[in-house]
């Protein structure tokens, strides 16, 4: 729906995001022909080489000022798509339809169902969908700014087409009906959870669920859209899936506090990311790793966490190869987490005394071991298990116990059951693991860090019907002191996908 802004909006919003330069990238997206389009968008699609038959498909929309090819490489979904081979529909606003190019979802001839620029999306994807045998079950949406307000949109007036949206500085669904209401709730989009959940039960009449799985991420400096819209989107998503607004999980990823809001299953239903001293921008991490991406510049900051991928992980697309399925992410249960400390032999075994677990060779010359206890019981008990992953939050530490002696490596054992009891005791330090050294956690000085993909053995390992615990330790034995303390409960998380 055409719509140009005042100059009062126009001046508030013509920073919501920049025009990046044209890279060579954007050659390879493809315009999409051939739909209904009576929102007047232009449509490219990215189907990257390899990719198979019934793989996902992933829209991704662009804020105020920028296109689509760009967003698709600066964001780092183009490497995303390169990496774990699914499809991208990237829609690109026009200047005829909003003089700043922001997506009108403020408008209600564009964000009701089966009208404008929203059913334009709907009609590309099905297209894209049809041409190449993608899986119509596994579409989802992301966004930044007026694109993430879109994904609300897309989420919120179509939730029985996607199964997971993932929202940068963008505004809880409902809240604009005209231009005005728009840019006030840019600022003030309000908090109270029933009335934020009707607004989405409201545009689907007789429609119970499933609802999509929803992720927000917000930079806590964002001076262009309040801070106040991940509370709002927060609160809207839980109450629609019927959950409480107390986090069941709290810890660090990057530069980002992140929360996660779980179902009486164990199943994150809604996750926020709060990104200190992040202005209006999406998060990226610029680098060559696999769980990195997009390229640092004017409205995209360099987080030390790729959102692009970290979105993809919820939807169970990062395990490789299209991937899809379920996931938990279980925080450790704080009251059974511990360490146990020994000599090299592991004679004299007693239990740390510390609430923090530690890792290494202490002061007193004795090596520690840590334990971590985790409720897995919410994996279906016929689920096939595809990967898993551990992740720490550092404490503090002493030293570099990785290189002492050259060569040391933090292993990560998996008992299915307890070593001992719940809780830990002396006799955890040498008892033995289900699985041991299914993956290995790289050195980190800092905020967290995820271990590598658990092997096959490490999979088999983890219990459908209660406790997984997880033992932490160096291969060598350090040659002096060198030691790290991890933090325990919401702070270390297991992450199981199946």
């Amino acid at each position: 729906m055409a719509n140009t802004l005042s100059g009062a909006l126009g001046a508030a919003l013509a920073g919501l995001a920049a025009l990046s330069c044209a890279t060579a990238n954007a050659a390879q997206l493809q315009t999409v022909t051939g739909f209904t389009n009576p929102g007047s968008l232009t449509m490219q699609k990215y189907v990257p080489d390899g990719m198979p038959s019934g793989a996902p498909i992933v829209v991704v929309m662009h804020g105020c000022t920028q296109n689509g090819a760009d967003y698709f490489n600066d964001a780092g979904w183009k490497k995303m798509a390169d990496q774990y081979k699914f499809a991208v529909l990237v829609p690109s606003q026009t200047t005829s339809n909003n003089f700043n190019k922001c997506f009108n979802w403020f408008e209600p001839g564009d964000y009701t169902r089966g009208q404008g620029e929203s059913q334009s999306i709907v009609n590309a994807m099905n297209k894209v969908i049809a041409d190449h045998g993608l899986d119509a079950n596994r579409a989802f949406v992301s966004g930044l700014s007026a694109g993430g307000a879109f994904t609300m949109v897309m989420a919120g007036s179509y939730p029985d087409r996607f199964k997971g949206a993932a929202v940068m500085a963008g505004v809880v669904y409902g809240c604009g009906t005209d231009v005005w209401t728009g840019l006030s709730c840019m600022s003030y989009p309000g908090n109270d959870p029933v009335t934020l959940g009707n607004k989405v039960r409201n545009a689907n009449p007789g429609y119970s669920g499933p609802w999509p799985r929803v992720q927000v991420f917000h930079g806590t400096d964002d001076d262009k859209v309040s801070i106040q819209n991940l509370t709002a989107i927060v609160n809207q998503w839980t109450n629609v899936h019927g959950i409480d607004q107390a986090a069941d999980e709290t810890g660090m990823l990057g530069n980002a506090t992140v929360r996660k809001y779980r179902n009486g299953s164990g199943a994150v239903l809604v996750e926020s990311y709060s990104v200190s001293a992040m202005a209006h921008a999406v998060a990226v991490d610029p680098g060559t790793a696999e769980s990195q991406c997009g390229t640092a510049g004017q409205y995209y900051v360099d987080a030390n966490l790729c959102s692009s991928h970290v979105a993809l992980q919820a939807w169970g697309l990062a395990s490789g190869g299209g991937g899809g399925g379920n996931s938990i992410v279980a925080g450790s249960v704080a009251g059974e987490d511990g360490y146990v400390k020994a000599t090299a032999s592991g004679g004299s075994p007693s239990v740390g005394s510390y609430s923090t677990p530690a890792i290494g060779r202490g002061a007193d010359g004795k090596f520690n071991r840590s334990v971590l206890s985790f409720d897995t019981s919410a994996i279906p008990d016929g689920a096939t298990i595809k990967r898993a992953y551990l992740t720490v939050t550092r404490d503090s530490s002493y030293g570099s116990p990785w290189t002492n002696p050259a060569g040391n490596q933090l292993v990560v054992d998996v008992k299915n059951g307890s070593f001992g009891n719940s809780t830990t005791e002396t006799t955890d330090w040498a008892a033995a693991p289900t699985a041991p050294g299914v993956a290995t956690i790289a050195q980190f000085s800092s905020a967290s860090k995820a271990s590598s993909d658990f092997s096959p053995a490490g999979l088999s390992a983890i219990n459908k019907t209660g406790r997984t615990q997880i033992k932490l330790r160096f291969t060598l034995d350090q040659t002096s002191t060198n030691y790290l303390f991890i933090k325990e409960g919401g702070a270390a998380t297991l992450t199981v996908e199946y």
